[in-house]
């Protein structure tokens, strides 16, 4: 799996720095992608975090979610079983932990980006994320994109 880690951090004398972490093979090594953040000394007055996570399936995808509570991030962005699920449309124990996640942390963001390449139940699995992300109790923080829709030709 990879996963990637971006940083922001405002400083309380008006600066700001960034930081981007790419890190592979995240199922055999664990990635450290963030130093503490000085928030609580007034060195900081502000950071975004954000982790995206790309590995192949909904299973392998579960296996990842501790790093997102362990980075204390604000946003995550996530390819929903990428094109490797070639049956199953939207997991359950996929939904409940990121719903879960959310519960957890008022701050946090998810952002899903849906690719329709390989085998996967394209329709079927558009159908069930935009229900998903629009009729969560937390779907105010839940934003879901079509590669069509980044695309500047619309393709």
């Amino acid at each position: 799996g990879v996963l990637e880690a971006y940083e922001w951090r405002l400083h309380a004398n008006g600066t700001a720095s960034d930081k981007v972490s790419v890190f592979y093979n995240t199922n055999n090594e664990e990635p450290v992608p963030f130093a503490e953040c000085p928030c609580t000394d007034g060195e900081v007055v502000r950071c975004l975090r954000v982790a995206f996570i790309w590995v192949p399936t909904f299973r392998e995808q579960l296996d990842q979610m501790h790093l997102v509570r362990k980075w204390n991030t604000s946003l995550v962005l996530i390819e929903p079983g990428n094109a490797y699920e070639h049956k199953e449309i939207l997991s359950p124990a996929w939904v409940s932990e990121f719903e879960q996640l959310l519960d957890e942390k008022s701050n946090l963001h998810l952002g899903i980006l849906h690719w329709n390449w390989g085998q996967q139940p394209f329709k079927e699995r558009e159908a069930a994320l935009e229900h998903w992300t629009t009729t969560h109790i937390a779907s105010s923080r839940m934003s879901y994109f079509m590669q069509s829709s980044l695309q500047a030709d619309g393709k």
